[in-house]
Formats: C-alpha cells, sequence, structure tokens
C-alpha cells in the first residue's frame, strides 16, 4: 500500500513540480484546471520519479 502523505507535503511537492517543469507561470494564470492532461501526468511522473529516486538513496529500493 502507498504511504499517505499530508495535504501540505502533497501540494508542496506539486508546486514544486510545476515549478521545475515551467507550468508555474500558467498555473498562476489559469489555475491548476488550466493545465492540459498531458502537463498534469508531467507534474504526476515528476513527483513519481522524485519519490522513487528518493527511496532508493535511502536504501529503500531493490537490489
Amino acid at each position: 500500500m502507498a504511504k499517505q502523505v499530508d495535504g501540505g507535503e502533497s501540494a508542496e511537492r506539486k508546486i514544486a513540480a510545476a515549478k521545475a517543469l515551467g507550468l508555474w507561470d500558467k498555473v498562476m494564470t489559469e489555475g491548476w484546471g488550466g493545465l492540459t492532461s498531458r502537463e498534469t501526468g508531467s507534474i504526476g511522473a515528476f513527483i513519481t520519479h522524485r519519490l522513487h529516486n528518493d527511496q532508493s538513496a535511502e536504501g529503500g529500493g531493490k537490489q
């Protein structure tokens, strides 16, 4: 089962991903609903990869 994170931490990750992908300006002008499904998926993939890499760095990944 996936680890649940509180809304604050999750929101911070989402914002950081949008900034890293260059989508933050669009979010600020149009809101989260203004993103395309591709852009939203890119944010989700970015967060997933970051979480996976963080776990691997801590020794939590499979070897």
